[in-house]
């Protein structure tokens, strides 16, 4: 079971690796050293940065805390499996989706909604595991 733990973090780890290098070229690209210069393309990629960053390190963060804990490894796999695949599908929704309608966000809801629902069930059981 900790192996399919520690891909799930190499995965966690790719992805923010690529959307960091992805944030570098649209900032190169668009001659943008700071913020996002009020280009959209340098704009969906920081907020794609930010919200990897945001959800992958307190996510892990809690995760990496059950598993440290000895609690049933299945459940960090399948919070990291929910964490990875809602950030994965946040990230495309802002990378590579181009929203027309209000209904067009179903990817960044779904994918913010699954990775902060992996979150918060990752410390509910952390808390009950406590008592």
């Amino acid at each position: 079971m900790g192996i399919v733990f520690a891909i799930e973090l190499l995965l966690m780890v790719l992805l923010f690796i690529y959307l960091n290098f992805h944030l570098a070229r649209k900032r190169m690209a668009e001659k943008v050293h700071h913020g996002h210069g009020e280009h959209e393309a340098v704009m969906r990629a920081v907020h794609a940065h930010h919200m990897s960053m945001g959800y992958t390190s307190l996510g892990v963060a809690m995760i990496l805390y059950l598993w440290l804990q000895g609690i049933d490894a299945t459940f960090a796999i399948i919070y990291g499996a929910a964490l990875f695949i809602g950030c994965l599908l946040y990230a495309y929704s802002v990378l590579c989706y181009e929203v027309k309608h209000k209904d067009d966000y179903l990817f960044r809801k779904v994918g913010g909604s699954l990775a902060l629902l992996a979150i918060f069930a990752s410390a509910l059981t952390a808390f009950i595991a406590l008592l």
